[in-house]
């Protein structure tokens, strides 16, 4: 075990919550009058701080010490979406059946990936033309697709996981009785 398990621990709370609130090092530091590199170091746990600047930190982040070293659970922590919840980005007959829904919540500010549930009906295709950077992962919950990345045919079965790079233009083909996935864009 780490013996700087507790301060690896709330220098990661400390990056989180800077990622909620969609600050940068160099922001956040200078809210904080704290030079970027020992930020940075105390993000990693490397580093400890003084309870003054501590105390900046927790004011810079608009959150208390008590959340940052894990006596208390900021509510933000924690969203659960419903099915009936899920925001429906696409469904209609442009898109000849194919459902997608959004699993991220606006209230933990932007993550660093977005998380979709996609549903196709048998034989119809779901295009991107892919121009993000970062990378896409998908996870077949039901059915069998056939994914075309940039001429390279994978087929997947239900338990099956496949990434690749953002760039690269996919289709995505549902095979008899259709199929669901699981869709994360990461960094895009």
């Amino acid at each position: 075990m780490d013996t700087n398990e507790p301060l690896i621990q709330i220098g990661l709370r400390a990056r989180e919550m800077r990622r909620r609130r969609n600050l940068t090092l160099d922001e956040l530091a200078s809210a904080a009058s704290l030079s970027k590199g020992h930020l940075s170091r105390f993000e990693r746990g490397e580093k400890s701080l003084s309870m003054a600047a501590l105390l900046r930190l927790t004011e810079a982040l608009q959150m208390s010490v008590a959340t940052l070293v894990g006596e208390d659970h900021d509510k933000e922590d924690v969203h659960i979406v419903r099915r009936s919840e899920r925001k429906l980005l696409a469904a209609d007959a442009a898109n000849e059946g194919v459902i997608l829904q959004s699993l991220n919540s606006s209230t933990l500010g932007r993550p660093p990936y977005e998380a979709f549930v996609l549903t196709c009906p048998e034989g119809v295709a779901h295009k991107s033309e892919a121009f993000h950077s970062g990378c896409e992962a998908m996870f077949v919950l039901r059915g069998v697709v056939t994914v075309n990345l940039d001429g390279r045919k994978v087929v997947l079965e239900a338990g099956d996981f496949l990434e690749f790079p953002g760039h690269m233009r996919h289709l995505v083909s549902a095979g008899a009785g259709g199929a669901e996935l699981l869709l994360t864009v990461v960094g895009g």
